[in-house]
């Protein structure tokens, strides 16, 4: 490949129902390697260029939210939070979902001057153009995550 990635995020890293795994299975060469790979989890990785002056964050008050990491890239215009998020479909409840909600406000309220948010949310019921669910609990969740999406960054 000619021009590589400076950035890669990848979620559900580990098999389903699987939690072993050789770590070196999982780098990159020129690669750092940002990762959770907690025991029960489907595991979330963010690779990082060498050559990138970054490092994990934590974000405060989601220890029961799904899946993530948080990435922040040091860089002469402006520091960028990269998260990477995962929404398990086996963890689908509303509890869950407020936590999910609760971790995008609480990335979008960092420092850092720039933020992406990526990951694998399963929420494959909203219909995104109209920002909508095909059923009645759908279009709460499409509603609730609708409105942290748009309420941070307008429509």
């Amino acid at each position: 490949m000619k021009n590589k990635p400076q950035i890669i995020a990848v979620t559900e890293v580990k098999q389903k129902y699987c939690d072993s795994h050789i770590e070196s299975e999982l780098h990159i060469p020129g690669y750092n390697v940002f990762c959770d790979l907690g025991e029960n989890k489907r595991g979330i990785i963010i690779y990082a260029m060498k050559d990138i002056k970054a490092k994990q964050i934590t974000i405060a008050n989601v220890a029961n939210a799904n899946e993530y990491v948080c990435v922040e890239l040091h860089n002469k215009n402006g520091n960028i939070l990269i998260s990477c998020i995962y929404r398990s479909l086996s963890r689908l409840d509303c509890k869950n979902n407020d936590n999910i909600n609760k971790l995008i406000n609480d990335i979008i309220s960092c420092k850092a001057k720039f933020k992406l948010i990526v990951g694998d949310f399963n929420f494959a019921d909203i219909n995104w153009n109209k920002w909508e669910g095909h059923t009645v609990a759908s279009r709460v969740r499409s509603r609730n995550y609708g409105s942290v999406i748009f309420g941070n960054y307008g429509s």
